[in-house]
């Protein structure tokens, strides 16, 4: 269990209070519940937070409550909104023709005490039964929107301001690593005793897709506090009931074994009774890291695997390696000569349509130091060895 002094650590038990259906302990001294709420923010559990603040007497003292309670309620109600939209979109989808395996928080929600304290930034989906264009028309039909549709494992759906949703056509990519592991999902999953064409992931299998996303965040860019918590639920709910020996002998298949096994225990410690030591500089990774990383440094990734310059950085990120490209355009593997001409494209297309991606490129920050430390933490919880 963390101490209770610092912002981090006060995060940390006032989350391990909502997990577990405790009461809350007021706020150490010079812990604010503005700065837990900022915190908050950045982890994407500002209604966890809110909540956990919300129970605490007396209440902390501040000037925003009445902000934070409305906050606090409209938080609720998006996600039930979003669950609602799920349910809807899922029931048209599999009465269509389309099979769908529900992912990550469509799932991972209910295990949480209550309804709302879990935000999802996208309803994701795993689909087959038709190809990008049907499901773009089932989609649109529906009262969906995209910007363009992409070629490699996801589209991005729209619906109004609020509803995001990610259909994906195969959970990771061809050059993953990690492939083996989540490949023929539908023939693994269990099919739905109510609706035709809806399957559900195993336990087992539901939970080696969250270490693996986890890895491919932490490799990014870092890695937040909520997929520990998302960790300690899924253990605490399957840990007495599911096959260990196949989880384990999955994620020793792709080389997880070790980070998994560092997770799960860092969990514990945060949320659990295990009485472990939790390395300062493994705290501070985490807080330093947004839900799923540094996405507003891309750059500090790219110097753990050994980077040299910001120019060398911006060469990688505009001339993407072919394997890179293959994922994006298929076609190339036939017709590699294209690649020039698919590299002017692709940086037509970031000009035209993802902007962002290039102002995330252009602010990166280079620095060996950092380098040096995301080598060290990436080994010390097992990846790239």
């Amino acid at each position: 269990m963390i101490e209770n002094t610092t912002v981090e650590g006060t995060f940390i038990n006032l989350v391990r209070s909502v997990l577990n259906n405790e009461k809350p302990a007021p706020l150490p001294e010079g812990v604010t519940a503005e700065a837990l709420y900022e915190l908050g923010c950045k982890q994407q559990m500002a209604t966890m937070i809110l909540c956990g603040l919300n129970l605490i007497e007396p209440r902390p003292a501040g000037e925003n409550w009445g902000r934070y309670i409305t906050l606090l309620s409209a938080g609720c109600m998006n996600s039930e909104i979003q669950m609602q939209e799920y349910r809807r979109l899922v029931e048209y989808l599999c009465a269509n023709g389309v099979k769908i395996i529900p992912l990550k928080g469509c799932v991972i929600n209910a295990l949480y005490p209550s309804a709302g304290l879990r935000a999802m930034c996208d309803v994701d989906l795993l689909y087959t039964g038709v190809d990008t264009k049907q499901l773009a028309a089932l989609m649109e039909a529906f009262g969906y929107t995209t910007d363009h549709l992409a070629s490699g494992c996801h589209d991005n759906f729209h619906k109004g301001s609020d509803i995001s949703v990610e259909l994906h056509r195969k959970l990771i990519a061809d050059d993953s690593p990690y492939r083996p592991v989540l490949e023929d999902m539908f023939e693994k999953a269990a099919a739905d005793e109510a609706m035709p064409n809806l399957y559900h992931m195993k336990p087992e299998d539901l939970y080696v897709h969250v270490i693996v996303h986890a890895a491919k965040h932490f490799e990014g860019s870092g890695l937040g506090l909520r997929p520990f918590a998302d960790i300690y639920l899924l253990n605490r709910r399957y840990g007495d009931a599911w096959d260990r020996g196949y989880i384990d002998g999955q994620l020793a298949r792709v080389g997880l074994g070790k980070f998994e096994a560092r997770l799960n225990g860092l969990a514990e410690a945060f949320f659990g009774d295990a009485e472990a030591e939790v390395d300062e500089a493994d705290l501070q990774f985490i807080f330093r890291a947004g839900l799923y990383g540094v996405h507003h440094d891309p750059g500090w990734n790219y110097m753990g695997k050994g980077g040299k310059s910001k120019l060398a950085f911006f060469l990688h990120k505009t001339f993407y390696p072919y394997s890179g490209m293959c994922e994006k355009y298929p076609f190339l593997k036939k017709w590699p000569v294209l690649l020039p001409a698919m590299w002017v494209y692709r940086i037509g297309d970031v000009l035209i349509n993802r902007r962002q991606d290039l102002a995330n490129v252009a602010r990166a920050k280079i620095d060996r130091e950092d380098g040096d430390t995301v080598t060290r933490i990436h080994a010390s919880f097992g990846l790239g060895e």
